[in-house]
């Protein structure tokens, strides 16, 4: 029978210490991440040790302590990945909700995890994952899965075409409009560029994010009309000549190795 060569309530209690997230200070660093339910999981069974009496009086913490018999399967760290977007060279860390989704954790406390899990399972725990993050308007975001739109573009040179485009689901409406253009170099004169999805009738608010759609089906329209006004991703502008007047895409240079499959 394996024992922890230490007190017992000792050391249930610091681990719940520990387990207390910590608070981001930096605007770039990497912490240790558990998924919501893993860490509650084992805050529940800590928190069980601690109030088990018959623990307090043991010398030492017993391998079979029915009590620990609920730990959290270690495989379910892996439920939180990191994947860089498949369409530029930078990675692209959406929004998800502190403390709903994920919970940040110490260096001290992924030890007490790597020890608990050694003693009581006699296997090594996977180390918890790192995740890079930042804070944006006060909340932290990180790497998660990006999903992938079918986009139908109407009215360019391009038009009846279908673009598979795997981006991140934070970005806004006009950014995909943008992307969009630039990729297929399109240019003319146009009245209105909108995007619609295929739940919505109405085209869709320039500053709205994907992630509000229902549906990864879009269609991106080019209206072409020749007017002494062209407007561009929703706002009027006037322009000298307009018959020499082409579409300017302002996208960021890293995503000018983007990859855009047909």
């Amino acid at each position: 029978m394996e024992t922890i060569l230490y007190d017992t309530l000792s050391f249930f209690k610091a681990f719940k210490r520990s387990l207390v997230p910590p608070t981001v200070t930096q605007t770039y660093a990497t912490y240790y991440c558990l998924p919501k339910q893993f860490y509650d999981d084992l805050y529940c069974v800590v928190e069980n040790v601690i109030k088990d009496k018959t623990v307090k009086e043991s010398p030492h913490f017993q391998k079979n302590i029915a009590s620990l018999q609920k730990l959290p399967n270690p495989n379910l760290i892996d439920s939180i990945v990191n994947e860089e977007l498949c369409i530029t060279k930078r990675s692209v860390r959406p929004e998800l909700v502190p403390l709903v989704d994920f919970v940040l954790i110490t260096d001290e406390s992924n030890d007490f995890i790597m020890a608990l899990y050694k003693v009581y399972k006699n296997v090594y725990l996977p180390s918890p994952p790192t995740i890079g993050v930042f804070l944006q308007n006060g909340k932290p975001f990180f790497e998660r899965e990006i999903p992938t739109y079918n986009v139908k573009v109407v009215g360019a040179s391009h038009s009846s075409d279908d673009y598979l485009i795997k981006i991140s689901p934070y970005i806004c409406v006009s950014d995909i409009i943008n992307f969009i253009t630039y990729k297929l170099h399109v240019q003319g004169q146009f009245v209105s560029i909108q995007l619609y999805a295929a739940d919505k009738k109405l085209a869709l608010d320039l500053s709205t994010k994907l992630l509000g759609f229902n549906t990864s089906d879009l269609t991106l329209v080019y209206s072409h009309k020749r007017r002494p006004k062209t407007e561009l991703f929703g706002s009027c502008s006037s322009v000298n000549n307009p018959h020499k007047h082409r579409v300017i895409s302002p996208v960021l240079r890293e995503m000018w190795a983007c990859k855009l499959s047909v």
